[in-house]
Formats: structure tokens, C-alpha cells, sequence
């Protein structure tokens, strides 16, 4: 069984996903840890793989195949990822597709607590870099990012716990 948690920053798919898969006692895999992966790998830090992703498809392409690979296994898994859901939807893999949103300024501030910096400033950053990521999303697949097609469930995180979130995802399962 596959359940991909899917959303913008700051919306919980992180924080949700791990505490699912602790949950259910599933293997969890994140985009985030996989791109992270291939930066120590290519020995630059994540601004600089990320400065280099916006100008190199073939990074967004490597990530996004690697996360299909384990999606495809069958494996009991939650699997967290900007596109987790549309790859999960378009490969035709059996699994529940969530979706996770939440306003601006809750995102910002998650993020900002997280990283230690302003709400302010962390949400002008966020702001372009979801419009940077829309645009790759939109020439590299043809996905428009704001649809929620794809998703099976979709939750609003701005005033929910980590646990209410899994709480309604495993209704779904």
C-alpha cells in the first residue's frame, strides 16, 4: 500500500508523513531527504544543488525517478514529495494521494521556526521559490501544481496537529 503526502512548505507533509509511517510501522521516503541525498553525493550544499537544479532539468528528472522507483515496489510506504501524488496518479500506482494545504503566513512561520529566521522574510523566499517550482513542474510534465486532480484527500493543516492529520489520513486507508 502506497499513501503519498503531498504540499507546499510549511504545509506538515513532512512532520505528518514521518508520524504516519511511525504510525502504521511503514518505511518512510521523502523528495526532500532524496535531494538532499544527491547533493552530499555531488558535494555541494542544498542552496547551490537547488541553484543548479533551476538551471540543469535533468536534477529534477533524476529526483523525480528515483521517488517512482520506490513508490513502485508494493512496499508498504509513505512517501512525501511536491509531486508524490501526481507521479502516484500518473503511474497508475495503487495508493491514497493527500494532499496537505495551508494559509501563507502559517506556512511562513512553520518554515521561519524550523530554520530560525523571520516569518517575513522566509515567506518572500517561499514565494519565489513556489513560483520557480510551478514553472519547472509546468514545462518539465505539464503539471500544474495548484490542481488538486490527483488527490484522493485533501486537508486543510492550518489549524490542525500532526496527529489530526493522521488521524483523517488513516480514515481513508
Amino acid at each position: 500500500m502506497l499513501v503519498t503526502i503531498s504540499g507546499l512548505p510549511g504545509s506538515g507533509t513532512t512532520t505528518a508523513g514521518r508520524l504516519l509511517a511511525e504510525t502504521l510501522d511503514w518505511e518512510f521516503q521523502s523528495s526532500g531527504e532524496l535531494f538532499r541525498t544527491m547533493a552530499d553525493a555531488r558535494g555541494v550544499t542544498l542552496a547551490e544543488f537547488g541553484a543548479l537544479a533551476e538551471e540543469d532539468e535533468s536534477i529534477d528528472h533524476e529526483l523525480d525517478a528515483r521517488a517512482v522507483a520506490l513508490m513502485g515496489t508494493g512496499a508498504e510506504l509513505v512517501m512525501e514529495g511536491r509531486l508524490a501524488g501526481w507521479m502516484a496518479f500518473r503511474d497508475k500506482f495503487a495508493s491514497i494521494r493527500v494532499w496537505l494545504e495551508s494559509d501563507g503566513a502559517t506556512r511562513a512561520q512553520r518554515v521561519a521556526d524550523r530554520d530560525g529566521e523571520s516569518a517575513s522574510e522566509q515567506q518572500a523566499r517561499m514565494a519565489a521559490r513556489e513560483a520557480s517550482e510551478a514553472q519547472r513542474y509546468r514545462d518539465y510534465y505539464g503539471i500544474e501544481i495548484s490542481s488538486r486532480k490527483p488527490y484522493s484527500l485533501v486537508i486543510d493543516s492550518t489549524a490542525l496537529a500532526p496527529e489530526a492529520i493522521v488521524a483523517r489520513i488513516r480514515e481513508a486507508l
